[in-house]
């Protein structure tokens, strides 16, 4: 539902040959009575972790070129990243780091760890995740994002999102663990009654979450940009 044209914001930082691409969406999910979602888990969070991201890192000596993006349309059938990538050279891009759900939690969760290509920025999140310290729970299997426009286009990238230790163990088991989960019938994670329905609201963020997510998409892009542009 809704219109099928948007507007993605891109902003370049610095003048590498290379490229590393950090992306958030911006729109909000349509709910069955026609309204939008305060949208403010998914993804408003992850937003503001970019732009705070957006202001950090020209503080930093990089070799790669930094372009955030937020896509629209991603409720959509990930309209915006896709007609996105049809813009950029898939040569010059070294890395997609997406962020989509960072508004609350102790545990990075990333993924999907299933696809090919990735190896090296799944390496560069391991060593941001050891290095700051932070808890990281890698998915074989991952909820989809604009990441995977990305992968379908063979750019290398990684999707992140956050929440608190105990849910992304259950969504792990729910999307990893397969019939012998463990799960209770019918259980489903409160982050999935939460996204997409009228209770996506700002009493759910904390500074915690979303100061985890800035860290470790800092780290990551540092550690990327080691790599030569």
């Amino acid at each position: 539902a809704g219109p099928a044209e948007g507007r993605n914001v891109s902003v370049l930082i610095g003048t590498g040959e290379g490229e590393i691409v950090i992306g958030a969406h911006a729109d909000a999910a349509q709910l069955r009575d026609g309204s939008l979602s305060h949208a403010m888990v998914d993804n408003a969070a992850s937003v503001a972790v970019l732009v705070r991201v957006a202001e950090t890192i020209p503080r930093y000596d990089i070799r790669h070129r930094v372009r955030v993006v937020f896509f629209d349309l991603e409720e959509l059938n990930l309209l915006g990243s896709a007609y996105m990538v049809t813009t950029l050279d898939a040569n010059r891009i070294a890395a997609m780091v997406n962020l989509d759900i960072a508004g609350y939690g102790d545990t990075m969760i990333y993924g999907p760890a299933a696809a090919e290509g990735n190896e090296a920025v799944y390496a560069a999140v391991a060593q941001a995740c050891a290095d700051g310290g932070h808890q990281c729970l890698r998915f074989e299997q991952f909820p989809p994002s604009d990441d995977r426009s990305f992968q379908a286009a063979a750019i290398p990238n990684v999707s992140l999102a956050t929440l608190p230790q105990l849910e992304a163990h259950q969504l792990w088991l729910m999307l990893n663990g397969g019939p012998d989960a463990g799960l209770q019938d019918g259980f489903v994670p409160p982050i999935l009654r939460t996204i997409h329905t009228p209770a996506d609201t700002a009493d759910k963020l904390d500074a915690e979450g979303m100061t985890l997510a800035y860290n470790v998409v800092m780290g990551v892009v540092l550690e990327l940009d080691r790599s030569p542009p």
